[in-house]
């Protein structure tokens, strides 16, 4: 019910064993019984070398994997997984590795989304000769524009947080403080010249 697979990696027979839930994630018919070469087969061409060294890192290491890469399915369709595991040894000796995985293809979906959505917001935000900046929940200023930074003649991290205020005279800066708590508290917009 947690939506999270049970998977078995054996080296000594070269097999992987899966629970219904990892063969539902995988695209494989239920009950499938692969062997670990078939199973590395799912995995995305590109995310291969990567996904090798972290399994040897875990076997020859601290007997611990964790990764999150892309897998194929049957009939093309890529989606995004994440995988945990640890490596059981007898009389030293790796033999094989029990862990879990989840489809995490959504969250990735979302990410990549939001990554797109800022990239936009930024190419808008630094082309319009205005001076823009954001600030998070905090009051405090995540966000300043190229104009704004062209402006002021700092950088990002100058401005950052409240050290933007530096650039504000020091007469004026407790009616800007007072007006902007007021308003960003009362979740107003205002408007303060200085």
């Amino acid at each position: 019910s947690s939506a999270l697979g049970v998977w078995e990696a054996h080296w000594p027979d070269g097999h992987c064993r899966v629970d219904s839930t990892t063969a539902s994630i995988l695209g494989w018919p239920a009950n499938v019984d692969v062997s670990l070469e078939q199973a590395f087969d799912s995995v995305h061409p590109e995310d291969r070398a990567s996904l090798r060294d972290q399994l040897t890192h875990a076997i020859e290491g601290d007997g611990t994997y964790a990764s999150e890469h892309r897998i194929v399915r049957q009939g093309g369709a890529v989606r995004w997984v994440a995988s945990r595991g640890f490596v059981q040894a007898e009389q030293g000796h790796p033999t094989r590795m029990i862990g879990v995985i989840a489809d995490i293809t959504e969250r990735k979906e979302r990410e990549d989304f939001l990554r797109e959505s800022e990239s936009r917001f930024r190419m808008m935000a630094d082309t319009v000769p205005v001076l823009i900046w954001v600030s998070g929940t905090d009051k405090r200023a995540v966000y300043f524009n190229k104009s704004w930074l062209d402006f002021t003649g700092r950088t990002m991290e100058q401005e950052l947080g409240d050290r933007w205020t530096e650039g504000i005279h020091p007469d004026d800066r407790p009616g800007y403080r007072e007006t902007y708590t007021a308003a960003f508290d009362a979740r107003q917009p205002f408007e303060i010249e200085y």
